[in-house]
């Protein structure tokens, strides 16, 4: 009975039906849920939102909105007025990040549903495709992101109209991705990188004028070993050049690190697919970021690469190895990484990640830190590395890329 009181519109509205919408409830009308914050298993979560967006046919245009609540929790403060107002002048609230359970459960819940991102024409996963949840989080900024959901969820054609375009756009092949800002490229790296290749190529250029001078003048036994040191200077010189090249732009870095962890992987045989390639690319919401997947690879590979980019672009903590790069037989704390888990449980691992680096992007050195020495390297990796100073993971999501 209630079902076709809803059905046929002399009902607009149903409180508490959690139980109802779980158990398979079958009223293709809802256009919209409401899923308060109380709802916590991902399946029933999963199951409420499909009763919602189900087609109708008397309604090909249906779109259904779907309202998640977050309980935003105030900064702390004081219970005395005037220590209120000297914390607002000496100490004032921090704003620039969402406190509470409540937002991190829907976080969570967000990782799992894919839907179009409004921050680019693409179709993903994660909390970030809103594109609105900005900083400051304070009681104005709360009601500003309201006001803006709110005014979106007026426009339901547009949301049609974005699922179509994404989709035609893709595709509709679903990648794991890795979502990786600007800041990938540690400053300094490209000059110091530059400056080594010229040091080769202008030592190369002067060692061949040398050499040559001396065959011409008849001192052919001192210019066959000046002919000979250039030829050890020229391997040199090509790999600073390709050194160079690696690290001259943020999606050049990116796929560097990337293709050395694949070729670790397929090293390892920790991965089965044989046409699996690394893609990287701009996110396309004018921030700067990039996507990095692996394409042509099984779900289960996808899930593994992506993890461990993951864990190498995280910030150290207490990793097991460092990997540390060198700068004419110097440490370059400022560009170490972290070793990713599943590689640290074995040194020949550690050190095939190693050599495949040392060719692709730059010389680095495995440091065990469980070691009393490794523990104070691992200190200074922690205070200078540059993914310690900026956020250069930005989550992993999945995305609907084109075949």
């Amino acid at each position: 009975v209630v079902t076709e009181l809803f059905e046929s519109g002399r009902l607009h509205v149903l409180i508490g039906t959690k139980s109802l919408l779980g158990e398979g409830w079958d009223s293709p009308s809802i256009n919209t849920l409401v899923l308060a914050s109380v709802v916590g298993s991902f399946m029933l979560t999963n199951q409420m939102r499909g009763r919602a967006i189900r087609t109708v046919a008397a309604d090909p245009d249906k779109v259904a909105n779907i309202w998640h609540l977050v309980a935003v929790e105030p900064p702390p403060q004081p219970g005395n007025a005037a220590m209120r107002m000297a914390d607002a002048i000496l100490d004032p609230p921090d704003y620039s990040t969402i406190r509470g359970e409540d937002y991190a459960r829907l976080c969570r819940r967000f990782d799992c549903f894919m839907g179009p991102s409004y921050a680019g024409n693409a179709i993903e996963s994660g909390i970030r495709r809103i594109g609105i949840i900005q900083p400051p989080f304070d009681r104005e900024g709360i009601e500003r992101i309201n006001g803006q959901m709110l005014e979106r969820s007026a426009r339901r054609a547009e949301v049609a109209a974005q699922w179509l375009e994404a989709g035609d756009r893709t595709g509709g092949r679903t990648v794991r991705t890795v979502r990786v800002g600007s800041e990938v490229q540690p400053r300094g790296v490209l000059f110091v990188n530059i400056l080594e290749t010229l040091i080769y190529v202008i030592a190369s250029g002067v060692i061949g004028t040398v050499a040559r001078m001396l065959v011409l003048s008849g001192d052919v036994v001192p210019g066959a070993i000046v002919g000979a040191l250039l030829i050890a200077v020229i391997p040199l010189a090509v790999r600073a050049i390709m050194r160079a090249v690696s690290v001259s732009t943020p999606t050049s870095t990116v796929t560097a690190l990337a293709d050395a962890l694949l070729r670790t992987l397929r090293e390892l045989r920790l991965i089965d697919s044989p046409r699996a390639a690394v893609i990287v690319e701009e996110c396309g919401d004018g921030g700067g970021a990039l996507q990095c997947m692996l394409a042509d690879a099984t779900q289960r590979d996808q899930a593994l690469f992506s993890r461990m980019m993951q864990e190498l672009l995280a910030p150290i903590d207490n990793p097991r190895y460092v990997l540390i790069g060198k700068r004419w037989g110097r440490p370059a704390y400022g560009v170490s990484f972290p070793c990713p888990a599943s590689l640290a449980r074995r040194k020949s691992d550690v050190e095939c990640l190693t050599r495949h680096l040392r060719a692709g992007l730059s010389r680095y050195e495995p440091v065990y830190t469980r070691s009393e020495q490794g523990r104070r390297v691992l200190l200074m990796c922690r205070r200078r590395s540059f993914l310690n100073r900026a956020t250069v993971c930005m989550g992993v999501t999945d995305a609907v890329v084109g075949a």
